[in-house]
């Protein structure tokens, strides 16, 4: 039997969803998503695991948040149990060549038993920008200005940022070049705003 099941995680915006749709287009597969809220028990997650087209992969976004205690009075807390989770996982309800990607932005809030060896077969990490990652798209943004890249990065390598931060701040610039230097105040304002570090409860 074979599936394939993939823990991305990490800080919104890095990247995660942006990951799972280009892995479906090189795949050449659909995207499955599971909505979880308060109809959806054990049979019918059952039933939509079944039904699933062959060419698609089953993505579970936020997955720590399904069964935290906090979430008990939640309207829209769903009535699927931990138990029919693992099973399509790993367990006896588990759909052969099906490949699951679940995400979260913090593994430390999954259970151990959802983080068990041979139920996750690859856990991948998403962090802050990287300067690769930062020259990659201040090149393709501002490809006629390419040889400024280490000037600008002087300026930015300081503070904490996600690629969803460093692309908001981008896209304000594309036609007005001569002030991306001159809005530093800006973005460090959108850092400040979106930072996650040491956070352990996105959700509240």
């Amino acid at each position: 039997p074979y599936k394939r099941n993939i823990m991305l995680e990490g800080y919104p915006g890095t990247g995660k969803t942006s990951l799972i749709f280009a892995l479906a287009s090189e795949l050449k597969s659909n995207i499955a998503i599971m909505n979880f809220n308060k109809e959806l028990d054990d049979n019918a997650f059952m039933r939509a695991i079944r039904r699933i087209p062959k060419n698609a992969i089953l993505v579970l976004e936020d997955i720590d948040v399904l069964f935290k205690e906090r979430k008990e009075n939640d309207g829209h807390k769903s009535n699927l149990s931990f138990s029919a989770l693992l099973n399509s996982l790993d367990g006896l309800a588990f759909r052969d060549e099906m490949i699951t990607i679940m995400t979260t932005n913090y593994e430390c809030n999954l259970d151990t038993a959802l983080k068990r060896p041979g139920r996750i077969d690859k856990s991948v990490n998403f962090t802050f920008a990287t300067k690769q990652q930062t020259k990659f798209m201040f090149e393709n943004f501002f490809p006629e200005h390419k040889e400024d890249f280490k000037e600008f990065y002087g300026l930015i390598k300081r503070f904490k940022y996600t690629t969803a931060v460093l692309q908001q701040y981008f896209m304000v610039y594309m036609d007005n070049y001569e002030d991306l230097h001159k809005g530093i105040d800006e973005f460090k304002k959108l850092c400040e705003k979106h930072n996650y570090d040491k956070k352990l409860d996105l959700y509240a």
